[in-house]
């Protein structure tokens, strides 16, 4: 709001005193609104604790040798299943549930946490479980 103000009081009065009034107002305010909206957003990376890193680290090495992980848990009448592979660089999940009907999709990301939020989104497995049933 600042910046559009500060805009149409110079495009009114254009003035070098209302220009370098909006300049200044550009330089600072512009960047801080960027930094609040990153770290704004839930899942942005000065949110996760040092134990999540550790966790994204030993997955990340996990996936790179190779392995699959998988996890399974059922609530009431409801089985999900979750499998993450690495497959040409990226981090495939890889979710199945089973409950009056049977819904599958997979889905590919660049990094292991974008990977792990996915599934803890759309999925009940969290990533200790998914480590706890792989150990």
């Amino acid at each position: 709001m600042g910046l559009a103000g500060f805009l149409v009081l110079f495009i009114i009065s254009p003035n070098i005193y209302s220009f370098l009034n909006f300049l200044f107002i550009f330089i600072f305010e512009f960047p801080m609104l960027i930094c609040i909206y990153k770290y704004s957003q839930p899942k942005s990376d000065i949110w996760t604790s040092e134990s999540e890193k550790l966790q994204f680290i030993h997955l990340a090495k996990i996936l790179d040798d190779g392995k699959e992980l998988s996890a399974y848990k059922s609530i009431d009448q409801k089985n999900t299943t979750v499998l993450i592979t690495k497959v040409d660089g990226t981090y495939r999940v890889k979710v199945d549930r089973q409950s009056n009907y049977a819904e599958s999709f997979v889905k590919n990301f660049s990094t292991v946490p974008k990977a792990v939020y996915f599934m803890e989104q759309y999925t009940p497995i969290a990533m200790d479980e998914l480590l706890a049933s792989n150990a």
